[in-house]
Order: C-alpha cells, then sequence, then structure tokens
C-alpha cells in the first residue's frame, strides 16, 4: 500500500471502499515534522470531485 507522500495525480486510492482518482497532490512540509498530503481527488462512481488532507507518515 502506497503512503500518503507517495500519491501522485493519475493514481487510483480507495477510500471508505469508493474508488478515487488522484487530480492533483500537493505535498506540505510544515515546520517541525508536521507534513500533509492536500489532495484534490474524483469519484470514479459518481463523477464528484472533493479535496481531502491526510497527515503524511
Amino acid at each position: 500500500m502506497k503512503e500518503a507522500q507517495d500519491l501522485r495525480a493519475g493514481n487510483c486510492v480507495k477510500v471508505n471502499n469508493n474508488l478515487y482518482i488522484v487530480l492533483k497532490a500537493i505535498y506540505n512540509k510544515g515546520a517541525r515534522g508536521a507534513s500533509s498530503v492536500k489532495m484534490k481527488m474524483k469519484n470514479l462512481a459518481t463523477g464528484s470531485a472533493s479535496e481531502s488532507v491526510y497527515r503524511a507518515s
């Protein structure tokens, strides 16, 4: 399984039993090691787009 920081645009991921394609992934390295990845994803079943923020591990 890929880590959050390894995801790039075009990757397909499964979140809550729904398949999403990553449209944009922005890696943000914060101070004191608190890094995060902000992703814009599109649901393959419904076609709706959403943005999510995940902690990079």
